[in-house]
């Protein structure tokens, strides 16, 4: 994700190889969680699915 936003590093992370601006770092987590509700409702639904079968 490149946002065009330039980003320095502390000194204390330059072993960290990819760093993103605050926003896209919010972007990116809000992203990940959406995206593990959406997992976890599937699961869920196909649970469902499968426990009504038996």
């Amino acid at each position: 994700m490149d946002c065009g936003k330039q980003f320095t590093p502390k000194s204390s992370e330059s072993d960290v190889p990819l760093k993103v601006c605050e926003d896209c770092n919010i972007l990116i987590k809000r992203r990940f969680w959406v995206s593990m509700k959406i997992a976890n409702a599937r699961d869920q639904i196909d649970k469902k699915r499968n426990d009504g079968k038996h």
